[in-house]
Parts: C-alpha cells; sequence; structure tokens
C-alpha cells in the first residue's frame, strides 16, 4: 500500500520511444485536467489507469476492484513521473 492509502500503480506504456511518452503523458495529463474539470467522467465501473491509457477507445475497461479516489489516482500518477 502506499503511505496516502491508495496503491502504487505500475504500469508498462509499452512507448516505441521517448518522444512517444512524452506524447502519452501529454494526453493523460490532459485527460486528469478534464476530469477534474468535470467535462470527462470516468465510465461508471471503470479501471481509471486502464481508462486513461486507452484514449477513450475502449469503453468497457476491466472492472475496478477497489476503491481509487481521485487523490490517490493523481499522486500515484504524480509519483510514477521520472
Amino acid at each position: 500500500m502506499h503511505p496516502n492509502g491508495g496503491r502504487k500503480l505500475n504500469h508498462s506504456l509499452k512507448a516505441a520511444d521517448h518522444e512517444d511518452a512524452e506524447t502519452l503523458l501529454a494526453r493523460v495529463l490532459r485527460r486528469l485536467r478534464l476530469i477534474e474539470h468535470g467535462d470527462l467522467e470516468l465510465p461508471k465501473g471503470s479501471d481509471p489507469l486502464t481508462f486513461l491509457l486507452s484514449d477513450r477507445r475502449r469503453q468497457q475497461s476491466a472492472e475496478l476492484r477497489t476503491t481509487l479516489s481521485l487523490k490517490s489516482l493523481f499522486d500515484a500518477f504524480r509519483e510514477a513521473l521520472p
């Protein structure tokens, strides 16, 4: 468990190079801002990480097994940044 009560997330981005990773990071950060401002909603029952990384192509993400607050998601995401 992460010290803030959330869980630490590790996920391979499968980026071909640094530029691809930066592009993905920019898209994820944009989606996080949209969620934070209420312009985008996580589909009910979806896994937040899967949703953020899927570029919204997946409408039926893997089922969420544990509750994850938006704060925990932001904290875990920021901690995973290089």
